[in-house]
Formats: C-alpha cells, sequence, structure tokens
C-alpha cells in the first residue's frame, strides 16, 4: 500500500507492508495526535467543565481556571493543527479531518477574541453573549472531540488509545453530572437557577437553601 504524505520539500511517497507504516515521518503525526488529545481532549473540556458546573463556587477562581485551561489548550491545539497542516494524506477522510480541524480552530479563536469584550452583568446584551459564546463553544467542542475519533480512526494507533481517550472524556463528563445533581439536590431550583446563571458564588439566599435543605 502506497500513501502519499505532503510535506514542504514536496510529496513523499510511503511504502507500507501488511505489518503497518515502517517510516519515520509517523512522529510527526504523533505529534499531531498527541497535541490534540491533550488540547481537545483533556484540557478544553476541563475548561468547559469548570464554567458550567462550578460557577456557584466562586468567579475568579473558576473564571481564572477557565481562562487558563481553554487559553493553554488553544496554543495547544494551534500548534498539533500546524503539524498535521503539513502531513496530509490525500484521502477524502484526512481531507475531512484537516477540514473538521481548521473550523474548530476558528471557531475557538473566536472564543478566545470575544471573552474579553464580555458585556457587563447589567447590560442587556449580555444574555445575548451568553447564549452565543455557550453554544459556539459547546458546538467547537463536539467537532473537535468527533475530530479526536476520526484521526484515530485513520492513524489507527491501536485500542488502548481510543479507551484512554473515552475515559477520559466519560470521567470529565461523570464529574459534571455528578456535579450538577449535587447542586440541585442540596439547593432548591430556583437558587440552583440563580447559581448557574450569575456564576458570582452563592447569594445569602442560596446559602440558606442549603443549610435548610
Amino acid at each position: 500500500m502506497k500513501r502519499r504524505l505532503m510535506q514542504d520539500a514536496g510529496p513523499l511517497v510511503v511504502e507500507e507492508d501488511s505489518s503497518g507504516p515502517s517510516y519515520d515521518c509517523l512522529i510527526p503525526v504523533s505529534v499531531h495526535g498527541w497535541l490534540m488529545c491533550v488540547s481537545c481532549g483533556l484540557l478544553i473540556p476541563l475548561g468547559v467543565l469548570i464554567a458550567h458546573s462550578f460557577k456557584s463556587y466562586r468567579k475568579p477562581i473558576w473564571l481564572y481556571l477557565h481562562i487558563l485551561c481553554n487559553g493553554l489548550g488553544f496554543l495547544l491545539a494551534v500548534a498539533g493543527v500546524s503539524v498535521g497542516h503539513y502531513l496530509t494524506v490525500d484521502t477524502q477522510e484526512q481531507k475531512n479531518h484537516r477540514t473538521i480541524g481548521i473550523t474548530v480552530i476558528v471557531m475557538a479563536g473566536v472564543q478566545v477574541l470575544v471573552g474579553p469584550l464580555k458585556p457587563k452583568s447589567t447590560s442587556p446584551l449580555r444574555r445575548t453573549f451568553n447564549v452565543v459564546h455557550h453554544w459556539n463553544g459547546r458546538i467547537a467542542l463536539g467537532l473537535a472531540v468527533a475530530n479526536i475519533f476520526l484521526g484515530m480512526h485513520i492513524a489507527e494507533p491501536g485500542k488502548r488509545y481510543y479507551i484512554a481517550q473515552a475515559v477520559i472524556l466519560g470521567v470529565i463528563a461523570l464529574i459534571g453530572v455528578f456535579w450538577d445533581s449535587l447542586m440541585y439536590i442540596r439547593l432548591t431550583p430556583p437558587a440552583y437557577l440563580e447559581a448557574m446563571e450569575t456564576g458570582r458564588g452563592m447569594s445569602s439566599r442560596m446559602v440558606k437553601s442549603v443549610n435548610n435543605s
């Protein structure tokens, strides 16, 4: 089997036998994969989890952690896409993988750029900003996760990588579900909704709701 990888120096034709590829240029492919898994498969999901589930704790803490995880994840994702740009296999799956990756980077870039422009809580535009910011981030994350597994399908690194990535994402999702359930049980519904909406920590009314539960 022959695969044609594109590099700056020109096309490189690589031979594969039944046992799999045996060429050194798989190293950049591995670097690309690891960068994307760490960024879009760990850091950015953690950032989303922090913003979604821990708003009721303390705003400075959750906000800074959210920015740290997503900012670092975005930088690693840009590096990963840059590496992948020069190692493109001429197949439809690879083209789809590249297109989705670029789309995710653009959407993530929008998140990073508009973050500092967030209107004040008293602004009538605040709710619109929150809706756009939340859904753009969720769609970008969903595409990124799907693209990670598409990349694994193309590279065929082994089942253990599929399992490891699925376990990481599953644990993050379970933490979010557990925390949301705990908050809902301990707070009355109005206080819970206020905590998730304001992101300013618990008000005195919320504290009373917890103490009385």
